[in-house]
């Protein structure tokens, strides 16, 4: 019953917050690749791009992508696919918890290991690249 509670009070947390979910930015980025059939894709901050995901530290039942400056960004595609293969995908986390991912999953950026409060909000675009939108969210806000 306490588990309930409280997966009722992040669910309601997370739509106030308008962070975005594992399926709803696959949906948002299927719908701008058709515009922008090329894209690479960075984050809203200093040209980072995203490199991975895994579970993220703050919450290990919900998502992180994980970042970096150097290198190749991915192209939308290969990161629609990263995106898509993690639903259903189980992570542990280093206390040996078991955690599968679904459409409905928040997704947070941090590297792992790190459990900052950068939620993934929206996506944009610039007619080139797609741009992931980022805002400062508290998890524990209920």
């Amino acid at each position: 019953m306490i588990d309930y509670i409280l997966n009722e009070c992040r669910k309601t947390s997370i739509e106030a917050s308008g962070q975005l979910t594992l399926g709803k930015l696959i949906e948002e980025l299927t719908m701008v690749k058709q515009e922008v059939p090329d894209a690479k894709v960075y984050f809203d901050f200093c040209g980072f791009f995203p490199t991975d995901i895994d579970s993220w530290l703050g919450i290990y039942a919900e998502l992180a992508l994980s970042y970096k400056k150097d290198g190749e960004p991915m192209s939308i595609d290969e990161f629609i696919a990263l995106l898509k293969k993690t639903i259903g995908q189980t992570f542990v986390s280093f206390e040996g918890c078991s955690h599968t991912m679904k459409a409905d999953t928040p997704i947070w950026v941090a590297n792992k290991m790190e459990a900052g409060k950068t939620a993934v909000v929206g996506i944009t675009d610039d007619g080139v690249n797609v741009y992931i939108r980022t805002d400062f969210v508290d998890p524990y806000d209920w």
